[in-house]
């Protein structure tokens, strides 16, 4: 869900997504209709036009995309766009940037499960070693 949230707000703020265009064509999201707004929004931003919402939608509906249509519109309040310079916008462009990193560990993750090397515990304490740096880094921010 946090990838989703962050990348509505890139759509919210075309320079964020275009700095961070190769990692988030890389992304892989678990709903198609997820990838389908990510897909829109590159296809409006290369045709030229003013990238927001309200387009990315329209391109999604001449799509017959309905379903991505609706939670673009119905499951995110529109938000300000955010400068790309400023805290808020380093912090989403650094969090955009890791989208293939998070793939790579989401497919391990699901890897090892499903080949039944560990029990759901050993899952977890690995889960909180890898993200305890990460947590660090965002607590000293």
């Amino acid at each position: 869900m946090l990838r989703f949230v962050n990348l509505i707000k890139a759509i919210n703020s075309p320079a964020i997504l275009e700095r961070a265009r190769e990692a988030i064509c890389a992304a892989e999201f678990n709903d198609p209709d997820v990838n389908a707004i990510r897909d829109a929004a590159f296809s409006v931003l290369d045709n030229g036009e003013r990238l927001d919402r309200t387009a990315v939608a329209a391109h999604l509906r001449s799509l017959g995309r309905n379903n991505a249509v609706s939670l673009l519109e119905d499951k995110m309040p529109v938000s300000e766009p955010v400068e790309p310079d400023s805290a808020e916008g380093i912090v989403l462009l650094r969090a955009l940037q890791r989208f293939p990193a998070a793939n790579a560990m989401a497919d391990e993750a699901r890897i090892t499960r499903e080949s039944g090397e560990v029990d759901a515990m050993t899952d977890v304490e690995d889960l909180l070693t890898t993200l305890s740096p990460v947590q660090d880094h965002f607590r000293d921010s």
